[in-house]
C-alpha cells in the first residue's frame, strides 16, 4: 500500500490485490485519514492485454481530485510491467458524470469507439507513453499478502 497526495491537500492509500494467476485483480484507493474505500479499479490481465471491467471514485468528497488519475497510473504500470500492451474495457458512461468520464479517459489517452450499441475504450500502452503521462512520478505497487478469492 502507497501513499499518493491529491488536490485539495487530500491524501489516498491505493493497494493492489492481485488475484491468482494475474486475474480478477484490483486497485482500492483508501482516505488515508481513516481508511474508508473511495474508488476501485477492477481488472484481469490475459496475454497481452488488460481489460478493465469495473472502475470508480465512489466517494463524492474525491471526486475530481485526482484520485482516479492516481488509480489508473498505478493500473497502468502494473499492466505494463507484467507485458500488457494494451488496455480494453466497456465503456458505460452514466448521468451527470457521463461527459467527464468521456474528457477523462480521453486526457489519459485512450481511444473511446462504438461497436453497434456497446461502447468501448482502449489504450495502447508504451514506455514512452507511461512516462509522459506519470511525469516522472513513481507508481509501482506491491501486491498486498491478500487476493480476492480470500
Amino acid at each position: 500500500m502507497r501513499e499518493f497526495k491529491v488536490k485539495d491537500d487530500k491524501k489516498v492509500k491505493i493497494e493492489l490485490e492481485q488475484g491468482e494467476y494475474d486475474e480478477k485483480s484490483s486497485i482500492h484507493a483508501y482516505d488515508s485519514r481513516d481508511m474508508h474505500q473511495v474508488g476501485y479499479l477492477n481488472f484481469r490481465l490475459k496475454g497481452d492485454t488488460a481489460f478493465i471491467y469495473s472502475f470508480k471514485v465512489d466517494d463524492s468528497e474525491f471526486l475530481r481530485t485526482g484520485v482516479g488519475a492516481v488509480m489508473l497510473n498505478c493500473f497502468e504500470d502494473h499492466a505494463y510491467k507484467r507485458r500488457a500492451f494494451r488496455v480494453d474495457g466497456r465503456f458505460y458512461p452514466d448521468g451527470e458524470g457521463a461527459k467527464y468520464s468521456k474528457d477523462f479517459y480521453e486526457k489519459h489517452g485512450y481511444e473511446i469507439y462504438r461497436d453497434g450499441y456497446e461502447q468501448y475504450i482502449s489504450k495502447r500502452l508504451t514506455k514512452d507513453k507511461l512516462q509522459s503521462a506519470t511525469d516522472g512520478q513513481d507508481y509501482t505497487l506491491e501486491p498486498s499478502n491478500k487476493t480476492q478469492e480470500q
